[in-house]
């Protein structure tokens, strides 16, 4: 039943005739006040839409035993009643946007799987939390109330998504290793300070614009469970991990030069068969240790031996990593990076191939930062299927970075190393040098 932006809507006709309704929308409608009791007869009602109602303060208690589904976004409602705890069948819970709930956290149901409180003025997540076993996503967003989360939330081995994001009263994330969290958001928290260990687990961490983190005290190396196939396809399905530190300009050396240092080697170590691509980025002005190949200063060009493709996998892996700045703000820019070949070929085929892709970055003027990005392109595609063949004849082949659409006075590459993994292998990819003078 869609009743949807029905503006004078008061009250809910008496609904006994109709048990077998399964959804109920009634977003949009402003003047209703409260839950219609005759909602909790409707045992087959699994969805019911409140999104909008914003003068909807109560009658939670007619909420229906088997709702599964239950949208409450941008509603008056301040607290949440303990009659609500009786939910079993409840999944998916939406109260994103009511600025006015602070209370009643210790009333949600057991069997949550995904919680969205974005916006909500609640202060404290309760220790309860951690009973909710099955919560596999939780959004956090813009509660800028928000002042700690309790230790019981990293004990949730479902809990793969927790976002974090604009919550400026954040002051300190505690020892989350024994969690099986994949993604975390924590950009904006710009209060910030310190993250005491990340888990193994994480194949994406936004933590932009977190501009009072100051350390990372430890990040766990990747175990196998981390990379099992079943896990990655459920919560990862495009085979990439991504880490964003931008703007996060008071990192200690430490964090910047160990715990990101390692954490990238020994991912790309660990995942190399695991994963298409990997992206860190953070404030820095070194480059990683152990790249073969460097530019020179200011140059965002690479000459690599054409011998170095003389491969035996179609899978081409590579690491590069480079020092950049802007000199001026953007929202976001694409950094490209393209190989370029030439190969001594028969007249009736083509003698030059290229391969481009790109990541987004926002960026901020007169900022060093890295960008360490692993990458896997299928040489089938580039070369076509007599690949193996055309690579034996390549007598020429580049590397280049830019950045998309921006004239180069905007922005300078300081330093650039790239590696390749087929060459190496496994064992010595960004293998530890001693630095370059």
């Amino acid at each position: 039943m869609d009743l949807s932006y029905s503006e004078h809507l008061i009250q809910i006709p008496n609904l006994c005739g109709a048990i077998n309704l399964e959804s109920i929308n009634l977003q949009g409608c402003i003047s209703l006040v409260q839950v219609p009791s005759c909602f909790k007869n409707l045992d087959k009602l699994e969805l019911l839409d409140l999104s909008d109602c914003e003068n909807l303060k109560d009658g939670m208690e007619n909420l229906p035993l088997n709702i599964r589904e239950l949208k409450l976004c941008r509603t008056a409602i301040e607290e949440l009643p303990s009659s609500v705890r009786s939910l079993l069948g409840l999944l998916d819970l939406d109260m994103s946007g009511c600025n006015n709930l602070k209370y009643g956290m210790e009333s949600l149901p057991l069997n949550l799987k995904k919680l969205r409180l974005c916006g909500t003025a609640i202060q404290v997540v309760p220790s309860s939390i951690g009973c909710l076993m099955g919560l596999s996503h939780l959004d956090l967003y813009n509660c800028k109330r928000l002042k700690c989360l309790p230790k019981s939330i990293w004990k949730l081995k479902s809990l793969g998504w927790l976002d974090l994001s604009n919550c400026p009263n954040l002051i300190e994330l505690e020892d989350c290793t024994s969690s099986s969290l994949r993604y975390l958001k924590i950009s904006g928290c710009t209060g910030l300070r310190s993250i005491i260990e990340l888990p193994s687990s994480l194949t994406c961490l936004d933590a932009n614009n977190c501009s009072s983190l100051e350390t990372i005290s430890s990040w766990r190396t990747p175990t196998a469970q981390d990379y099992d196939p079943q896990v990655q396809h459920k919560n990862n399905k495009s085979k990439g991990e991504i880490y964003n530190f931008e703007q996060c300009l008071k990192l200690d050396d430490n964090t910047r030069n160990n715990v990101f240092t390692n954490v990238a080697r020994r991912r790309i170590l660990s995942a190399q068969d695991d994963i298409s691509y990997l992206e860190m980025v953070y404030p820095g002005s070194e480059i990683l240790w152990g790249f073969s190949y460097r530019a020179l200063y200011g140059n965002s060009f690479i000459q690599l031996p054409p011998k170095l493709f003389n491969i035996n996998d179609s899978r081409f892996k590579f690491v590069f990593c480079a020092v950049f700045v802007f000199k001026i703000s953007r929202p976001e820019t694409k950094i490209r990076f393209r190989f370029n070949f030439t190969t001594s070929m028969y007249s009736s085929v083509r003698g030059s191939f290229n391969y481009e892709d790109s990541c987004t970055l926002q960026v901020n003027n007169n900022s060093d930062h890295v960008i360490v990005r692993y990458a896997t392109i299928d040489l089938r595609h580039v070369f076509g299927v007599n690949w193996s063949s055309v690579c034996r004849m390549v007598t020429g082949a580049s590397f280049h970075v830019f950045m998309e659409q921006e004239k180069s006075v905007n922005w300078k590459i300081k330093q650039f190393g790239f590696e390749l993994a087929n060459t190496w292998g496994a064992s010595n990819i960004l293998k530890v040098k001693r630095p370059w003078n």
